[in-house]
Formats: C-alpha cells, sequence, structure tokens
C-alpha cells in the first residue's frame, strides 16, 4: 500500500503522538534494520528508512527483514561507473540507452537502489554503504520493461514487481523487487525470498 503524506492526511493525529514515535536499533540478530514504538507501545515488523535531498521515506513489512531506498538520479563521475557496476549491469543500461537515449543516469540509479535496498534487507555482506564493488543485480528483466517509470514526471500508485538475484562473492540470494519511480526520483523495495510476506507499506511524502 503506498501512502502519501498531506498537511491534510497528518491532521488526522494530534501532534503529540508524533513527538512520541521513537526509532531504535534493534538487538535481534534475526531482524534487519530500525525498530520503532509509538506512544510507549513496540511495533511488529520490520522497518526500513531512506531519505534524499527534501524526499523520505519509510517501509513497513510483517516479515523479519525488509529494505527502501530512495535515490534522487544525476550523473556520476566515470570512477563511481567502473567500481560500482559489473560490465553485464554497464550491457543492460546500454541496452536501454539504444531505446532511450537519455535514461543511463536513470537506470544506473535504478540498480544502485537495488544494491542499497539489499544491504538495509542484509542480503549484502558488505558494509561499506557507499561502494557496491563486486555486487551484480541478476535476472533483470529487459530494459524496455522498467522504463515505464523513467517516463512518468509524478509518483504515482503504480509499483513494478520482479524477482531477482543478488550475487556477491558467486554466491546468489533471490530477492522480491518493488519499484517505482519518476524521471528525478527511484524507491525500491526489496525482500529476500522467504522472509515472510511482501513489503506491506510504502510511505512517500
Amino acid at each position: 500500500i503506498l501512502l502519501q503524506l498531506t498537511a491534510c492526511s497528518l491532521e488526522a493525529f494530534p501532534d503529540w503522538m508524533y513527538q512520541s514515535i521513537e526509532v531504535y536499533a534493534s538487538t535481534d540478530p534475526q531482524c534487519a534494520g530500525p525498530q520503532f514504538r509509538w506512544c510507549g507501545r513496540a511495533m511488529e515488523g520490520a522497518l526500513s528508512l531512506s531519505h534524499t535531498d527534501n524526499d523520505a521515506c519509510a517501509c513497513v513489512s510483517e516479515g523479519s527483514t525488509v529494505g527502501v531506498d530512495l535515490e534522487s538520479v544525476a550523473p556520476r563521475v566515470e570512477a563511481f561507473y567502473r567500481s560500482n557496476y559489473t560490465e553485464a549491469e554497464k550491457q543492460w543500461v546500454n541496452r536501454g540507452a539504444s531505446i532511450e537515449p537519455l535514461s543511463p543516469n536513470w537506470l544506473y540509479t535504478l540498480l544502485w537502489t537495488f544494491k542499497e535496498a539489499a544491504l538495509k534487507a542484509r542480503v549484502v555482506l558488505q558494509k561499506n554503504p557507499v561502494s557496491f564493488a563486486g555486487i551484480q543485480v541478476t535476472g533483470l528483466p529487459v530494459p524496455q520493461d522498467v522504463l515505464w517509470a523513467y517516463r512518468k514526471s509524478n509518483w504515482t500508485h503504480q509499483f513494478g514487481l520482479l524477482a531477482a538475484g543478488i550475487e556477491e562473492e558467486r554466491n546468489t540470494t533471490g530477492v522480491h523487487v518493488a519499484y517505482m519511480g519518476t524521471n528525478r526520483l527511484i524507491l525500491a523495495v526489496v525482500k529476500p525470498f522467504g522472509c515472510g510476506q511482501k513489503a506491506n507499506s510504502v510511505v512517500v511524502p
């Protein structure tokens, strides 16, 4: 379920209830990401948070692990692409560019959101959140199947869904991915196979 916060929807609760939200680190080794309490009561489920510039989002899942990432689309220096993407991923982006010539920055950002969300869901073992050297997204659909989001200028309630793999050190973990975006922002939610239900709530301000 996608929920967009507005001034009117925020008025559903008094100010003191929002001030009573506490986000804290989990002590459960089986539970990735932060946990939260509301009005002193611990809330069940997995929580993942992300922000970029003036945009932020939160994802709540009934399962034990979930990751969400929100990224602004922007060009990067050549070293960034060289160190964070495999040859197979670069070829995938190039195929997308043959369809939409201005889409490479968007497609590279989409791949980054998948990897960043996988890191938050503890699918990726490395601890460096600013480098994904040696990590590859496998099982990607043909680029034209994801470029619908690139062509949008405003958020909608439409998510693209796919099954992919996150490969690290020759080990591949299967993941469910839900993604949406515009030509300037991309949001992705990643959940490993076999970890309960799919992510069921995403909040986009």
